[in-house]
């Protein structure tokens, strides 16, 4: 075709209609056929990579589209799931995470397709962050605007209050770790291992400037 131009794993992942397939992958025809295609193309954007490298260009594939997180995959149970509300057995998310908001991505397609290609697709292996800036946590909160230069942090982090109280709570374990309070993750409801949260994040350069709430 005139003006037709070859096609990447990676421009393909990022073309319109990839997008809106996912979004209705819930209610496809044969979702485990549509979410199959997907990691396909994951697998070969990713083929280049090995082992941690592999991980952390996922990760970044995840960062860049968020969208895929909607990706409807099979749990433990065989039910459909959101990606983004799975998380691989046996990892940091696993273990840390409320099993009543994070399930757990089916074992079979984990040796199927592999890590890499599921957490590129938004599966979780460790808590995820989320960057408010500019905000102090527990300090001005009552006031309009707040600490938060104008952002609703309640509204746009869900269980903030809660977090704030959590804070408190472990910040003399934190503290061992020769970490501040303020440096705990923030994102995903971490009610397990709290510290191997805090020291993965931490210690991965790429998400350093999310710690700072």
């Amino acid at each position: 075709r005139l003006g037709a131009r070859p096609g990447t794993p990676a421009s393909l992942l990022a073309d319109g209609a990839v997008r809106a397939a996912v979004a209705a992958s819930p209610d496809a025809e044969d979702p485990d056929a549509l979410a199959g295609a997907v990691l396909d193309l994951l697998q070969a954007h990713l083929a280049r990579w090995e082992g941690g490298a592999a991980l952390d260009a996922a990760r970044d594939v995840a960062a860049r589209l968020p969208w895929l997180g909607d990706l409807a995959l099979p749990d433990e149970e065989d039910e459909l799931a959101p990606a983004n509300a799975l998380a691989l057995p046996g990892s940091l998310a696993a273990r840390a995470l409320e099993a009543e908001e994070v399930g757990l991505v089916h074992p079979d397609l984990v040796a199927e397709r592999g890590a890499a290609a599921l957490v590129a697709a938004g599966v979780l292996d460790a808590p995820a962050a989320v960057l408010l800036p500019l905000v102090t946590a527990g300090a001005g909160q009552e006031e309009p605007g707040g600490a938060a230069g104008g952002h609703d942090v309640a509204a746009a982090l869900p269980g903030w209050d809660d977090f704030c109280d959590h804070l408190a709570a472990v910040a003399d374990a934190l503290a061992g770790q020769g970490a501040g309070a303020g440096d705990a993750p923030a994102g995903d409801v971490v009610t397990g291992d709290v510290v191997a949260a805090h020291v993965f994040l931490a210690s991965n350069t790429s998400r350093k400037a999310e710690l700072t709430v």
